[in-house]
């Protein structure tokens, strides 16, 4: 099975950056009318998210 290197790294990293940024904010929401974009294959999860940060 082949892994991507670089993923457990960014899974660190956003796990840091989602942390940190609960830290300063309780308040993220989706935008309306924005709808996420789902990765395609061998990817899983979404290629885009967007979100409001107040």
């Amino acid at each position: 099975i082949h892994v991507c290197p670089g993923a457990l790294p960014a899974r660190l990293e956003l796990r840091v950056v989602m942390e940190e940024l609960l830290k300063r904010t309780d308040k993220i929401a989706l935008p309306l009318g924005r709808q996420p974009t789902i990765a395609i294959y061998p990817a899983s999860g979404f290629s885009s998210l967007p979100m409001l940060i107040l």
